[in-house]
């Protein structure tokens, strides 16, 4: 099918064709400024052992930025959150990925001071999982 050819209602139905995926679940990111999402990344890794991963099909969860460009305006309140992935396919807060120094769900990059030093508010801007 062509592009020009696909609506709202087939993208969020799964399309006419046998292979065409539908939505599963929407999460709406916590935000109660002008921003949204801008970025997100699967975990694609499983614990195997004691310090031991292998990449995985079966993704469990998902980090979210939510941060955009500021000079558009809309600039997010630039927190990182993890959503959990259901079995089902259904997306969560994961509450236990939390801010140490709020105790929230989600980090904040909004904050005084770093690992590495004072130097102010940050802007997540993409996630990525990594392994040894």
């Amino acid at each position: 099918m062509d592009v020009e050819h696909y609506t709202i209602a087939e993208v969020w139905d799964g399309g006419k064709e046998a292979d065409c995926p539908t939505v599963a679940s929407t999460y709406a990111v916590p935000d109660n400024s002008s921003g949204g999402p801008h970025w997100g990344t699967p975990d694609n890794f499983v614990k195997v052992a004691p310090g031991h991963y292998q990449e995985t099909k079966a993704i469990r969860r998902i980090a979210v930025s939510d941060y955009f460009v500021a000079r558009t305006g809309v600039g997010g309140n630039h927190k990182v959150c993890m959503l959990n992935i259901s079995a089902t396919g259904k997306l969560s807060l994961d509450t236990t990925f939390r801010d140490e120094n709020e105790g929230t769900p989600c980090v904040t990059f909004n904050r005084t001071n770093w690992p590495h030093g004072a130097y102010g508010d940050a802007k997540p801007h993409s996630e990525l999982f990594v392994v040894p």
